[in-house]
């Protein structure tokens, strides 16, 4: 049985992170968290920062943090060791922590709508588990040869970034539909 949270739609939080209420954190076995701002209710809340405090949640399997003012990702979020799905898209994010590269069960990465200039290498890292990498809609000019090595990526989105030129590694990527 899954256990899931969407945050907006069951407290009222304020406009950071301080409002989050800390028995969130004591939810380990929480499979599913949404904190993505419900629009249809009007309400204008969205995080700044990712609390390091969800690190707590051990068991989290999928992560939802799209439209909120997210600018930078802490590194403890490597201690998510069970994510499956992370989406953190219409943020304001320019890099990811190097330690993203220990999310090894990590699947699915939802990027777009941001604001990365270069593809963050730490992702090249996830060979065994990375299926599906949406990077649309950001300032993306070059993706580094290291693609090479997300040999299980079955999906990559690139729409609407500034790349002319893929490089000639992106062709070892031989699952990519």
């Amino acid at each position: 049985e899954k256990k899931q949270i969407y945050l907006w739609n069951r407290f009222s939080l304020g406009i950071d992170t301080i409002a989050i209420p800390a028995e969130l954190y004591e939810l380990t076995d929480l499979d599913i968290l949404d904190v993505t701002p419900e629009s249809k209710s009007g309400m204008n809340y969205t995080l700044s920062r990712v609390p390091t405090d969800f690190r707590l949640l051990i068991n989290l399997k999928c992560l939802h943090l799209d439209n909120n003012n997210i600018v930078s990702v802490p590194k403890e979020i490597s201690e998510l060791n069970h994510l499956e799905i992370l989406t953190i898209s219409n943020n304001h994010l320019t890099s990811l922590p190097d330690t993203m590269r220990q999310l090894q069960r990590l699947q699915s990465c939802h990027l777009s709508n941001n604001k990365f200039e270069e593809m963050p290498l730490s992702l090249c890292y996830l060979s065994k588990c990375l299926l599906f990498l949406d990077l649309s809609y950001n300032y993306i000019k070059q993706l580094p040869s290291s693609i090479q090595h997300l040999k299980q990526l079955r999906t990559l989105l690139l729409l609407g970034n500034r790349i002319k030129i893929l490089p000639d590694t992106i062709c070892q990527l031989a699952k990519l539909e």
